[in-house]
């Protein structure tokens, strides 16, 4: 489930409640996004239509989107995650969940 989004004229950043799937973004010039997986990996598919990209963000459960929509696209591996600190991430992903839990 999607906690947060921010976007500005290229690209769309988005966090995720999500058992694997820690955040993502589009970037709608060169019709990629990136994942960014609780398990650390993260990995960028080529060839995604922001419709796609855009279902995938909005869907309850992005695992499902991803698998039938995302997974099979070109895909490239990102082997340095350095400016995304996984702790820190997760860490956020939670504050937002309880924050969203008392709003309700």
């Amino acid at each position: 489930m999607l906690l947060e989004r921010q976007k500005d004229d290229n690209r769309i950043t988005s966090v995720y409640d999500s058992s694997n799937i820690l955040s993502s973004s589009y970037d709608r010039k060169n019709k990629s996004m990136t994942v960014v997986f609780r398990s650390g990996g993260g990995y960028r598919y080529g060839n995604v239509t922001e419709s796609e990209y855009l279902m995938f963000e909005r869907a309850d459960s992005q695992g499902k989107v991803f698998s039938k929509m995302i997974r099979q696209k070109p895909t490239q591996k990102i082997d340095d995650l350095s400016d995304v600190d996984l702790l820190t991430m997760v860490a956020y992903v939670d504050t937002l969940k309880e924050e969203k839990k008392k709003k309700k």
